[in-house]
C-alpha cells in the first residue's frame, strides 16, 4: 500500500487509514487474523488463552477435492511437488491430502470453544456469491456496523492473480519481489543470477521436466466427485453432521 513512498507520505497515509477505519476505537481488545493453516495446525487452547474464550471464528469449508487441487497447484508453483494430482492427493502424508480433512480439526475447536462462537460457511454457497450478502452475515456474526463492499475494493484480487512465464512455460506470481524471484531461481539451479537460465543443475532440470510432464491443469466436476467418494467420503459425512451444513453436493455433483 505504501511501498516506495517517502517516510512522511507513509506516516500521513497510515494516520488517514487509522482515522478512516478505526476512528471509533475506544481501547477494546480487537484481534483479527486469518490463515488456511490455523484450522489444521494451530492449538485452539492457545488461541483461547491469547484471544479469550469469547473469540468468534469463521470457518470456510470447501469441496475437498477442489481444495486439494488448489493446494496441489500451490505446491507445484513452489517447486515442491511434481507428481500428477491423483498421485499427490492419494498420498496421505501430503498437505494436498491432509488439509482437505475437516472433521477432526473442527472437532478440536468445538471441544475448546462454545458452538455459538463459530460461523461455518460453505465456500461454493457463500464465498463465490453476492459479496454484500456475505458481508452482512459476517457483520451480524461479529457484531460490527454494516457496510457495503464495492467491486473496486476487490480489484486487488485480480491484480494479485497476474502471472508471468518461467522455465518450461511454468507460471509464477508476477508480484514476487525481484530478490525473492532470484533467490527462488538460484535455489533451484545453483547458478549465478547473470547465467541463471544456462546453469540449471541436472537435479533441478529433472524435477522441472517431470513437473512439465505430470502437471494436472484441470479438474472436472465428475473427477472431483470421484475423488471425494474415494478419499474423503467419510470425513465429508461426519463434517456435515458436525457443523449442520449440507455437503452432499461434494459426493454427488450431478445429482445436486
Amino acid at each position: 500500500m505504501f511501498f516506495r513512498k517517502p517516510d512522511e507520505e507513509i506516516a500521513h497515509g497510515i494516520v488517514n487509514y487509522e482515522l478512516k477505519n478505526f476512528g471509533n476505537y475506544k481501547g477494546q481488545k480487537i484481534v483479527l487474523d486469518c490463515s488456511p493453516g490455523y484450522l489444521h495446525h494451530a492449538d485452539p487452547r492457545k488461541i483461547r488463552e491469547y484471544a479469550g474464550e469469547d473469540s468468534r471464528m469463521i470457518i470456510v469449508i470447501r469441496n475437498p477435492a477442489r481444495r486439494s487441487f488448489s493446494e496441489y497447484h500451490h505446491s507445484a508453483t513452489a517447486f515442491v511437488e511434481n507428481r500428477t494430482f491423483l498421485d499427490a492427493v492419494r498420498d496421505k502424508t501430503t498437505l494436498t491430502h491432509s488439509r482437505s480433512l475437516y472433521y477432526d480439526c473442527i472437532k478440536r475447536y468445538l471441544d475448546v470453544f462454545e458452538r455459538n462462537r463459530f460461523l461455518f460457511l460453505k465456500f461454493e454457497d457463500h464465498i463465490t456469491g453476492d459479496i454484500n450478502s456475505l458481508c452482512r452475515s459476517l457483520w451480524d456474526f461479529l457484531g460490527l456496523r454494516e457496510a457495503d463492499i464495492s467491486t473496486e475494493e476487490l480489484s486487488r484480487n485480480e491484480t494479485a492473480s497476474r502471472f508471468r512465464k518461467f522455465i518450461f512455460g511454468r507460471d509464477i506470481p508476477s508480484n514476487l519481489p525481484p530478490e525473492m524471484l532470484e533467490t527462488t531461481v538460484l535455489s533451484l539451479i545453483g547458478g549465478q543470477a547473470d547465467n541463471a537460465f544456462y546453469k540449471v543443475s541436472p537435479r533441478a532440470m529433472a524435477f522441472l521436466e517431470t513437473l512439465d510432464k505430470n502437471l494436472t491443469t484441470r479438474l472436472e466436476d465428475t473427477q472431483a466427485e470421484d475423488i471425494n467418494n474415494e478419499l474423503f467420503r467419510e470425513d465429508i459425512i461426519k463434517t456435515q453432521d458436525l457443523v449442520g451444513i449440507d455437503l452432499s453436493s461434494y459426493l454427488d455433483a450431478v445429482g445436486s
